[in-house]
């Protein structure tokens, strides 16, 4: 799959803001059609959406670990409403492998610390070469002006 840091508009913003997309779409759509949810499709970006800033450092310190072999929830999607990781939580299981990123497996975090999770069921995993993945991520952290240490 091909991944994107884009200018986009989900369901309920005023605004554009900074969002991924997998083949082009907004990540909401894509998710919420695997799985049949549209609820999904009403979700918002975690990391251009949360307020409170060590939730916004706990989702950016996740989505960029790099390290091989290491499997880290990462917070995608949250409640557009109340921006913050006590409500709605999309996240991904993502695993850095040689050559590739995955997000093994998608579902709702039942805690604040992400650590119990429903997972959904019928949403494959999402595969990303290397390469694709970290340079749209720091393009992605670019865009939401988030600092990066290199």
């Amino acid at each position: 799959m091909i991944i994107s840091a884009e200018m986009g508009k989900c369901k309920y913003a005023l605004a554009e803001h900074p969002e991924l997309r997998i083949g082009g779409r907004s990540l909401e759509i894509v998710i919420s059609e695997f799985a049949n949810d549209p609820d999904i499709a009403g979700l918002a970006p975690a990391h251009s959406w949360l307020h409170n800033k060590a939730e916004l450092s706990l989702a950016w310190e996740r989505l960029l670990s790099f390290n091989i072999e290491q499997l880290v929830t990462v917070p995608l999607l949250i409640c557009p409403d109340d921006m913050d990781l006590n409500c709605t939580v999309l996240l991904a299981e993502q695993h850095c492998v040689e050559g590739a990123f995955v997000w093994t497996r998608f579902g709702y975090a039942l805690d604040r610390e992400l650590n119990d999770v429903n997972w959904l069921q019928t949403v494959p995993p999402f595969q990303f070469v290397r390469a694709n993945f970290v340079d749209e991520v720091f393009k992605y952290a670019d865009l939401c002006e988030w600092p990066l240490e290199y």
